[in-house]
């Protein structure tokens, strides 16, 4: 089987895009990321207890332990554009008070930790737009023909039956790019070429989104407005 690409992610702020072969045993893609983010990860926690490392995967708003470590990812499931963790089984990072938190008091520093993430307001046309819920959202061209005002799409569809150009066509129909939810943060995954604010990202790359981003799904795509709340 040809090898994958997903993002793992093993801070709040630090990832990165690793590509391995579907046949490989978790356990294995765990060493070797272990190996090659060296010093980055502690080989052990503050009671000189060592670190269980293990990969988590993004289900449906939650990061779920994959335990089963010999294994294949394709057992697993894991596929290409997946989202995925790197964290201490007994004490995962996104559990844990952040480094901006750590001066703070006890009392202060649950509060800190227990913020809710801004929600998350999606502009797919003039005058109609949707707020996510904590699962994000699969975007497609067929969830657009689905959730855009009925004129709207008629009126795309005219023009593709005509032979003019439209941005519909230009969106992946099963699975273009996805947003979801990591702790405080919103992310953008993509599984087609999807621009963000004006840069590429080609398949399999994830970014964080700003309060104030456009995406556009494709050249010459769908355009669509995402709007972050204050926090």
């Amino acid at each position: 089987m040809p090898p994958i690409r997903f993002d793992i992610w093993w801070s709040e702020t630090d990832h990165k895009t690793v590509k391995v072969d579907s046949e490989q045993l978790v356990g294995e893609v765990v060493s070797e990321i272990k190996e090659q983010l060296g010093d980055r990860l502690p080989e052990s926690d503050q009671t000189d207890t060592i670190i269980e490392y293990t990969l988590f995967k993004a289900v449906q708003g939650r990061r779920e332990p994959i335990l089963a470590r010999k294994r294949t990812l394709a057992q697993t499931r894991i596929v290409e554009g997946e989202l995925m963790y790197l964290a201490n089984l007994r004490a995962p990072w996104w559990d844990q008070p952040s480094a901006a938190t750590q001066h703070l008091n006890p009392q202060a520093a649950a509060q800190a930790v227990n913020v809710q993430p801004r929600a998350c307001r999606i502009q797919l046309s003039a005058g109609y737009s949707l707020e996510l819920a904590a699962d994000g959202v699969q975007l497609s061209r067929n969830f657009l023909l689905t959730a855009l005002p009925q004129q709207l799409v008629l009126l795309e569809q005219a023009k593709s039956f005509a032979g003019l150009p439209s941005r519909l066509q230009a969106v992946s129909r099963e699975q273009h790019c996805a947003i979801v939810q990591q702790g405080a943060h919103w992310l953008l995954r993509a599984y087609a070429y999807t621009y963000v604010d004006g840069r590429g990202l080609s398949k399999g790359m994830t970014t964080m989104l700003a309060r104030s981003t456009t995406i556009v799904l494709g050249h010459n795509g769908w355009p669509i407005n995402v709007r972050l709340a204050s926090s």
